[in-house]
Protein backbone atom coordinates (compact mmCIF):
# COMPACT_ATOMS: atom_id res chain seq x y z
CA UNK A 1 0.00 0.00 0.00
CA UNK A 2 1.46 3.47 -1.03
CA UNK A 3 2.07 5.28 1.91
CA UNK A 4 0.06 8.99 1.98
CA UNK A 5 2.04 11.46 3.97
CA UNK A 6 1.17 15.46 4.18
CA UNK A 7 3.03 17.15 1.76
CA UNK A 8 5.47 20.11 3.14
CA UNK A 9 3.63 21.96 0.14
CA UNK A 10 1.63 21.06 -2.78
CA UNK A 11 0.36 23.18 -5.76
CA UNK A 12 3.76 24.70 -5.91
CA UNK A 13 4.73 27.12 -8.69
CA UNK A 14 8.84 27.41 -9.19
CA UNK A 15 8.46 30.16 -12.25
CA UNK A 16 10.55 32.75 -12.18
CA UNK A 17 12.07 31.27 -8.96
CA UNK A 18 15.20 29.44 -10.77
CA UNK A 19 18.81 30.12 -9.72
CA UNK A 20 22.06 29.18 -10.43
CA UNK A 21 24.54 27.10 -8.65
CA UNK A 22 27.92 28.75 -8.06
CA UNK A 23 30.09 29.04 -11.10
CA UNK A 24 32.12 26.54 -12.02
CA UNK A 25 35.71 26.62 -11.71
CA UNK A 26 37.81 24.92 -14.45
CA UNK A 27 40.84 25.42 -15.94
CA UNK A 28 42.35 25.35 -19.31
CA UNK A 29 42.44 21.84 -20.91
CA UNK A 30 45.26 19.79 -21.14
CA UNK A 31 46.41 17.12 -22.66
CA UNK A 32 44.90 13.64 -21.49
CA UNK A 33 47.56 11.24 -19.66
CA UNK A 34 48.11 7.50 -19.78
CA UNK A 35 46.40 5.61 -17.75
CA UNK A 36 48.65 5.81 -14.17
CA UNK A 37 50.27 9.10 -15.32
CA UNK A 38 49.45 12.77 -13.86
CA UNK A 39 50.97 16.42 -14.21
CA UNK A 40 51.94 18.85 -11.44
CA UNK A 41 50.28 21.77 -13.91
CA UNK A 42 46.98 23.61 -12.11
CA UNK A 43 44.96 25.57 -14.11
CA UNK A 44 44.15 29.18 -13.30
CA UNK A 45 41.43 30.13 -10.71
CA UNK A 46 38.69 32.68 -12.07
CA UNK A 47 39.48 36.38 -10.18
CA UNK A 48 35.79 35.86 -8.80
CA UNK A 49 34.12 32.98 -7.01
CA UNK A 50 29.92 33.13 -7.32
CA UNK A 51 28.75 32.29 -3.87
CA UNK A 52 26.36 29.20 -3.72
CA UNK A 53 22.58 30.04 -4.21
CA UNK A 54 20.34 26.94 -3.63
CA UNK A 55 17.54 25.63 -6.07
CA UNK A 56 14.20 25.98 -5.64
CA UNK A 57 12.45 22.98 -3.96
CA UNK A 58 8.77 21.85 -3.97
CA UNK A 59 6.90 19.08 -2.98
CA UNK A 60 3.55 17.63 -4.77
CA UNK A 61 0.99 15.95 -2.93
CA UNK A 62 -0.45 12.40 -3.71
CA UNK A 63 -3.75 13.36 -4.96
CA UNK A 64 -2.15 15.48 -7.27
CA UNK A 65 -0.28 12.89 -9.53
CA UNK A 66 -1.78 10.73 -12.19
CA UNK A 67 -2.21 7.24 -11.43
CA UNK A 68 -0.24 5.20 -12.89
CA UNK A 69 -2.02 3.74 -15.73
CA UNK A 70 -3.09 7.21 -16.70
CA UNK A 71 0.39 9.31 -16.14
CA UNK A 72 2.18 7.32 -19.56
CA UNK A 73 -0.68 8.40 -22.09
CA UNK A 74 -0.78 11.31 -20.47
CA UNK A 75 2.83 12.28 -21.02
CA UNK A 76 3.17 10.67 -24.18
CA UNK A 77 0.01 13.29 -25.17
CA UNK A 78 2.04 16.34 -23.33
CA UNK A 79 4.98 15.35 -25.51
CA UNK A 80 3.18 15.32 -28.73
CA UNK A 81 1.54 18.71 -28.37
CA UNK A 82 5.29 20.07 -27.49
CA UNK A 83 6.78 22.41 -30.19
CA UNK A 84 9.54 20.30 -32.33
CA UNK A 85 13.16 21.47 -30.38
CA UNK A 86 11.48 22.21 -27.39
CA UNK A 87 13.29 21.76 -24.01
CA UNK A 88 10.11 20.06 -23.11
CA UNK A 89 10.18 17.64 -26.31
CA UNK A 90 13.09 16.29 -25.65
CA UNK A 91 12.93 15.73 -21.67
CA UNK A 92 9.75 14.15 -22.69
CA UNK A 93 11.45 11.79 -25.04
CA UNK A 94 13.73 11.06 -22.85
CA UNK A 95 11.35 9.88 -20.09
CA UNK A 96 9.64 8.05 -22.15
CA UNK A 97 12.55 6.46 -24.01
CA UNK A 98 13.47 5.06 -20.23
CA UNK A 99 9.72 4.15 -19.84
CA UNK A 100 10.14 2.02 -22.80
CA UNK A 101 13.32 0.28 -21.59
CA UNK A 102 11.76 0.03 -18.05
CA UNK A 103 8.39 -1.77 -20.06
CA UNK A 104 10.48 -4.42 -21.93
CA UNK A 105 9.66 -8.63 -20.88
CA UNK A 106 12.82 -8.85 -19.09
CA UNK A 107 13.38 -5.58 -17.20
CA UNK A 108 13.89 -6.16 -13.58
CA UNK A 109 11.23 -4.62 -11.11
CA UNK A 110 13.28 -2.06 -9.43
CA UNK A 111 13.66 -0.41 -13.28
CA UNK A 112 9.94 -0.64 -13.24
CA UNK A 113 9.37 1.04 -10.03
CA UNK A 114 11.83 3.68 -10.49
CA UNK A 115 10.37 4.42 -14.13
CA UNK A 116 6.60 4.51 -12.88
CA UNK A 117 7.81 7.37 -10.20
CA UNK A 118 9.57 9.29 -12.40
CA UNK A 119 6.31 9.17 -15.40
CA UNK A 120 4.19 10.08 -12.46
CA UNK A 121 5.90 12.75 -11.54
CA UNK A 122 6.93 14.34 -14.87
CA UNK A 123 3.14 13.79 -16.29
CA UNK A 124 2.17 15.87 -13.54
CA UNK A 125 4.64 18.30 -13.94
CA UNK A 126 4.39 18.84 -17.80
CA UNK A 127 0.52 19.34 -17.77
CA UNK A 128 1.05 23.00 -15.74
CA UNK A 129 4.66 23.65 -16.24
CA UNK A 130 7.29 24.37 -18.62
CA UNK A 131 10.70 23.01 -18.52
CA UNK A 132 12.61 25.01 -15.92
CA UNK A 133 15.52 26.82 -16.99
CA UNK A 134 17.65 25.24 -14.20
CA UNK A 135 18.15 23.16 -11.77
CA UNK A 136 15.04 22.37 -9.20
CA UNK A 137 14.50 19.87 -6.44
CA UNK A 138 11.07 17.82 -6.47
CA UNK A 139 10.10 15.33 -3.62
CA UNK A 140 7.23 12.91 -4.33
CA UNK A 141 4.70 11.58 -1.43
CA UNK A 142 6.75 9.50 -0.59
CA UNK A 143 10.04 11.76 0.55
CA UNK A 144 11.86 10.79 -2.46
CA UNK A 145 14.18 13.78 -4.27
CA UNK A 146 13.96 13.39 -8.37
CA UNK A 147 16.04 16.30 -9.87
CA UNK A 148 16.17 18.20 -12.83
CA UNK A 149 17.83 18.02 -15.68
CA UNK A 150 17.65 19.37 -18.92
CA UNK A 151 16.99 16.62 -21.80
CA UNK A 152 16.00 14.33 -18.93
CA UNK A 153 13.11 15.95 -16.87
CA UNK A 154 12.91 14.94 -13.42
CA UNK A 155 14.68 12.39 -12.43
CA UNK A 156 15.24 10.11 -9.45
CA UNK A 157 18.14 10.72 -7.31
CA UNK A 158 18.53 7.83 -4.91
CA UNK A 159 21.74 9.69 -3.90
CA UNK A 160 20.14 12.59 -2.61
CA UNK A 161 17.24 11.05 -0.94
CA UNK A 162 19.19 8.86 1.02
CA UNK A 163 22.00 11.32 1.88
CA UNK A 164 19.06 13.92 2.95
CA UNK A 165 20.50 16.52 0.92
CA UNK A 166 20.44 19.67 2.85
CA UNK A 167 17.09 17.59 5.10
CA UNK A 168 15.03 18.19 1.87
CA UNK A 169 13.31 15.23 3.08
CA UNK A 170 13.98 15.83 7.04
CA UNK A 171 10.12 15.04 7.41
CA UNK A 172 10.70 10.94 6.68
CA UNK A 173 12.00 8.59 8.68
CA UNK A 174 14.71 6.71 8.02
CA UNK A 175 12.43 3.47 7.53
CA UNK A 176 9.92 5.33 5.87
CA UNK A 177 12.50 6.39 3.07
CA UNK A 178 13.74 2.69 3.11
CA UNK A 179 10.36 1.47 2.28
CA UNK A 180 10.32 3.52 -0.84
CA UNK A 181 13.70 3.21 -2.13
CA UNK A 182 13.86 -0.89 -1.19
CA UNK A 183 11.57 -1.29 -4.35
CA UNK A 184 14.00 0.58 -6.91
CA UNK A 185 16.64 -2.25 -6.16
CA UNK A 186 17.88 -4.63 -8.83
CA UNK A 187 18.95 -7.69 -7.72
CA UNK A 188 22.05 -8.96 -9.73
CA UNK A 189 24.34 -11.40 -8.89
CA UNK A 190 28.63 -12.03 -9.00
CA UNK A 191 30.54 -14.68 -8.45
CA UNK A 192 27.97 -16.68 -6.53
CA UNK A 193 26.51 -13.96 -4.45
CA UNK A 194 23.52 -11.88 -4.43
CA UNK A 195 23.58 -7.94 -4.76
CA UNK A 196 21.26 -4.88 -4.86
CA UNK A 197 22.46 -2.15 -7.86
CA UNK A 198 20.41 1.72 -7.33
CA UNK A 199 20.68 1.99 -11.14
CA UNK A 200 20.99 5.47 -12.91
CA UNK A 201 20.11 6.00 -16.31
CA UNK A 202 21.26 9.42 -18.03
CA UNK A 203 24.90 9.94 -19.29
CA UNK A 204 26.76 12.45 -19.14
CA UNK A 205 27.86 14.26 -22.32
CA UNK A 206 25.07 11.95 -24.39
CA UNK A 207 21.89 13.30 -23.47
CA UNK A 208 19.97 11.32 -25.55
CA UNK A 209 20.98 7.86 -24.55
CA UNK A 210 19.35 5.71 -21.48
CA UNK A 211 21.53 3.12 -19.59
CA UNK A 212 21.63 1.84 -17.11
CA UNK A 213 24.50 2.37 -14.83
CA UNK A 214 25.56 2.48 -10.91
CA UNK A 215 26.84 4.65 -8.34
CA UNK A 216 29.31 4.07 -5.48
CA UNK A 217 27.67 7.09 -3.15
CA UNK A 218 24.47 5.76 -4.37
CA UNK A 219 25.27 2.23 -2.41
CA UNK A 220 27.03 3.60 0.23
CA UNK A 221 24.25 5.97 1.26
CA UNK A 222 21.96 3.06 0.79
CA UNK A 223 23.84 0.66 3.02
CA UNK A 224 24.14 3.72 5.41
CA UNK A 225 20.25 4.41 5.43
CA UNK A 226 19.22 0.52 5.47
CA UNK A 227 21.25 -0.29 8.79
CA UNK A 228 19.90 2.77 10.52
CA UNK A 229 16.45 1.67 9.72
CA UNK A 230 17.76 -1.93 11.30
CA UNK A 231 19.08 0.03 14.46
CA UNK A 232 16.00 1.62 14.31
CA UNK A 233 13.54 -1.19 14.08
CA UNK A 234 15.17 -4.63 14.67
CA UNK A 235 13.46 -5.43 11.37
CA UNK A 236 15.27 -8.13 9.90
CA UNK A 237 14.72 -6.77 6.16
CA UNK A 238 16.53 -4.18 6.39
CA UNK A 239 19.62 -5.86 7.43
CA UNK A 240 19.26 -7.65 4.54
CA UNK A 241 18.86 -4.62 2.34
CA UNK A 242 22.18 -3.14 3.93
CA UNK A 243 23.97 -6.69 2.78
CA UNK A 244 22.89 -6.28 -0.45
CA UNK A 245 23.75 -2.71 -1.12
CA UNK A 246 27.00 -3.80 0.27
CA UNK A 247 27.42 -6.52 -1.99
CA UNK A 248 28.44 -3.93 -5.07
CA UNK A 249 31.44 -3.22 -3.43
CA UNK A 250 32.87 -6.38 -3.83
CA UNK A 251 32.23 -5.99 -6.99
CA UNK A 252 34.75 -4.60 -9.86
CA UNK A 253 33.40 -1.86 -12.27
CA UNK A 254 33.91 -3.35 -15.24
CA UNK A 255 31.81 -5.84 -14.04
CA UNK A 256 29.23 -3.73 -13.22
CA UNK A 257 29.57 -3.48 -9.56
CA UNK A 258 31.26 0.07 -8.00
CA UNK A 259 35.32 -0.56 -7.16
CA UNK A 260 38.02 -0.05 -9.75
CA UNK A 261 41.93 0.23 -8.56
CA UNK A 262 43.37 3.22 -9.53
CA UNK A 263 46.81 4.47 -10.14
CA UNK A 264 49.16 8.05 -10.47
CA UNK A 265 52.11 9.41 -9.53
CA UNK A 266 53.77 5.56 -8.80
CA UNK A 267 50.66 5.02 -6.25
CA UNK A 268 47.97 2.26 -6.60
CA UNK A 269 44.91 1.59 -4.34
CA UNK A 270 41.10 0.99 -4.62
CA UNK A 271 38.38 4.03 -5.77
CA UNK A 272 34.71 3.89 -5.16
CA UNK A 273 33.28 5.89 -8.31
CA UNK A 274 30.66 8.41 -7.92
CA UNK A 275 29.80 7.31 -11.12
CA UNK A 276 30.35 3.81 -12.83
CA UNK A 277 31.90 3.39 -16.59
CA UNK A 278 32.94 0.06 -17.29
CA UNK A 279 35.46 -0.20 -20.21
CA UNK A 280 36.64 3.68 -19.30
CA UNK A 281 39.88 4.78 -17.21
CA UNK A 282 39.40 3.85 -13.87
CA UNK A 283 39.64 7.66 -12.56
CA UNK A 284 36.31 8.48 -14.39
CA UNK A 285 33.68 9.15 -12.97
CA UNK A 286 35.63 9.22 -10.17
CA UNK A 287 34.57 12.56 -8.39
CA UNK A 288 36.32 13.17 -4.81
CA UNK A 289 32.97 14.40 -2.86
CA UNK A 290 31.50 10.67 -4.14
CA UNK A 291 34.74 9.09 -2.50
CA UNK A 292 34.91 10.66 0.14
CA UNK A 293 30.73 10.53 1.39
CA UNK A 294 30.78 7.07 0.46
CA UNK A 295 33.48 6.41 2.83
CA UNK A 296 31.59 8.20 5.24
CA UNK A 297 28.30 6.25 4.77
CA UNK A 298 29.89 2.95 4.91
CA UNK A 299 31.66 3.72 8.42
CA UNK A 300 28.10 5.07 9.42
CA UNK A 301 26.57 1.93 8.32
CA UNK A 302 29.07 -0.30 10.01
CA UNK A 303 28.39 1.01 13.18
CA UNK A 304 24.77 1.11 12.83
CA UNK A 305 24.56 -2.78 11.77
CA UNK A 306 27.04 -3.80 14.87
CA UNK A 307 25.17 -1.32 17.15
CA UNK A 308 21.86 -3.50 18.93
CA UNK A 309 18.62 -2.69 17.25
CA UNK A 310 15.44 -0.91 18.87
CA UNK A 311 13.70 -4.21 20.68
CA UNK A 312 10.20 -2.11 20.49
CA UNK A 313 8.40 -1.22 17.88
CA UNK A 314 8.12 2.14 16.80
CA UNK A 315 4.68 3.19 17.86
CA UNK A 316 2.00 1.68 20.13
CA UNK A 317 -1.20 0.20 18.72
CA UNK A 318 -4.08 2.27 17.74
CA UNK A 319 -6.18 0.54 20.18
CA UNK A 320 -3.93 0.51 23.21
CA UNK A 321 -2.04 3.54 22.93
CA UNK A 322 -1.62 3.88 26.61
CA UNK A 323 0.22 0.69 27.13
CA UNK A 324 4.07 0.21 26.38
CA UNK A 325 4.39 -1.75 23.55
CA UNK A 326 6.21 -5.16 24.72
CA UNK A 327 10.33 -5.62 24.14
CA UNK A 328 10.74 -7.92 21.31
CA UNK A 329 14.30 -10.36 21.60
CA UNK A 330 16.49 -9.75 18.07
CA UNK A 331 16.45 -12.21 15.97
CA UNK A 332 19.15 -14.41 16.44
CA UNK A 333 19.84 -14.54 11.88
CA UNK A 334 19.49 -11.34 11.42
CA UNK A 335 21.67 -10.09 14.13
CA UNK A 336 23.87 -12.63 12.82
CA UNK A 337 23.14 -11.19 9.09
CA UNK A 338 24.07 -7.36 10.80
CA UNK A 339 27.07 -8.69 12.05
CA UNK A 340 28.41 -10.00 8.68
CA UNK A 341 27.17 -7.14 6.90
CA UNK A 342 28.60 -4.80 9.51
CA UNK A 343 32.31 -6.66 8.83
CA UNK A 344 32.40 -5.63 5.53
CA UNK A 345 31.26 -2.47 5.76
CA UNK A 346 34.48 -2.16 7.74
CA UNK A 347 36.92 -3.45 5.94
CA UNK A 348 35.65 -1.51 2.42
CA UNK A 349 35.41 1.80 4.41
CA UNK A 350 39.27 1.06 5.59
CA UNK A 351 40.24 0.62 2.22
CA UNK A 352 38.83 3.43 1.06
CA UNK A 353 40.69 5.44 3.37
CA UNK A 354 44.25 4.15 2.87
CA UNK A 355 43.51 5.20 -0.85
CA UNK A 356 42.14 8.72 0.71
CA UNK A 357 45.25 9.62 2.11
CA UNK A 358 47.46 8.47 -0.59
CA UNK A 359 46.04 10.66 -3.49
CA UNK A 360 44.21 13.35 -1.55
CA UNK A 361 47.33 15.16 -2.70
CA UNK A 362 47.00 14.71 -6.37
CA UNK A 363 43.31 16.62 -5.63
CA UNK A 364 44.95 19.63 -4.40
CA UNK A 365 46.30 22.48 -6.76
CA UNK A 366 47.87 24.46 -4.08
CA UNK A 367 45.17 27.37 -4.34
CA UNK A 368 42.27 25.21 -4.74
CA UNK A 369 40.52 21.47 -4.48
CA UNK A 370 39.77 18.98 -8.12
CA UNK A 371 36.37 17.99 -8.25
CA UNK A 372 37.58 14.91 -9.87
CA UNK A 373 40.82 13.81 -12.03
CA UNK A 374 38.86 12.53 -14.91
CA UNK A 375 35.41 13.87 -15.44
CA UNK A 376 33.71 12.18 -18.99
CA UNK A 377 33.95 15.08 -21.31
CA UNK A 378 37.38 17.18 -19.45
CA UNK A 379 40.88 16.47 -19.83
CA UNK A 380 43.06 14.85 -17.19
CA UNK A 381 43.20 16.86 -13.83
CA UNK A 382 41.35 19.94 -15.12
CA UNK A 383 38.09 20.41 -13.56
CA UNK A 384 38.13 22.29 -10.48
CA UNK A 385 35.44 22.41 -8.28
CA UNK A 386 33.13 25.18 -7.52
CA UNK A 387 33.12 26.66 -4.47
CA UNK A 388 29.82 24.58 -3.28
CA UNK A 389 31.86 21.44 -4.21
CA UNK A 390 35.19 22.52 -2.51
CA UNK A 391 33.24 23.74 0.98
CA UNK A 392 32.07 20.23 0.87
CA UNK A 393 35.28 19.00 0.49
CA UNK A 394 36.00 21.00 4.02
CA UNK A 395 33.25 19.61 5.93
CA UNK A 396 33.41 15.70 4.46
CA UNK A 397 36.99 15.61 5.31
CA UNK A 398 35.98 17.32 8.77
CA UNK A 399 33.94 14.22 9.45
CA UNK A 400 36.78 12.03 8.30
CA UNK A 401 38.73 13.19 10.81
CA UNK A 402 36.22 12.53 13.53
CA UNK A 403 35.98 8.98 11.93
CA UNK A 404 39.79 8.30 11.40
CA UNK A 405 41.50 10.37 13.52
CA UNK A 406 45.29 10.93 13.11
CA UNK A 407 45.59 10.23 9.24
CA UNK A 408 45.78 13.88 8.02
CA UNK A 409 42.21 14.50 7.54
CA UNK A 410 42.33 17.83 9.33
CA UNK A 411 45.46 19.21 7.77
CA UNK A 412 43.97 18.83 4.99
CA UNK A 413 40.76 20.20 6.22
CA UNK A 414 42.44 23.58 6.87
CA UNK A 415 44.02 23.67 4.36
CA UNK A 416 41.42 23.93 1.77
CA UNK A 417 39.44 26.28 4.21
CA UNK A 418 42.41 28.42 4.00
CA UNK A 419 41.92 28.97 0.58
CA UNK A 420 38.18 30.12 0.58
CA UNK A 421 39.17 32.71 3.25
CA UNK A 422 42.31 33.62 1.11
CA UNK A 423 40.14 33.94 -1.60
CA UNK A 424 37.67 36.00 0.80
CA UNK A 425 34.84 33.58 0.08
CA UNK A 426 32.37 32.37 2.05
CA UNK A 427 31.02 28.27 2.30
CA UNK A 428 26.95 27.63 2.71
CA UNK A 429 26.30 26.93 5.74
CA UNK A 430 25.43 23.25 6.11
Amino acid sequence: MRRRLRPLMTRASVAGALVAFGAVVAGPAMGAPAAGTTTTTSPTLPAKIAPYRPPPTLTVDEGLLPSEADAWPQLVRLRDRAARGSRERADMNWLLSFGRLAAVSDSPSGRRVTAARAIRFNAWWYAGHRSPTDRVIARDPDGVILTYKRGHGFIVNPVATMGRWRDLNIAWSAPQLADAIAPMMIIRRYAGFEWGALEYYDVPGKPDQVVPGVSAMGQGRAAALFAKAWRMTGDPKYARSAELALGGFQVPVNSGGVFTTVSAGGRSGVWYPERAYPGKNPWTGGALNGFMATIIGLRGSSRDLAATPRTRPLAAPSDAATTTPAATAPDPAALALAAEASALAERVAGRGVNSLVAFLPLHDTGQWSYYGMLTPGRPWRTNLADLNYHCYHVHLLKSLEKMYPGRGFAAYQLRWQGYVWKRNARCPAR
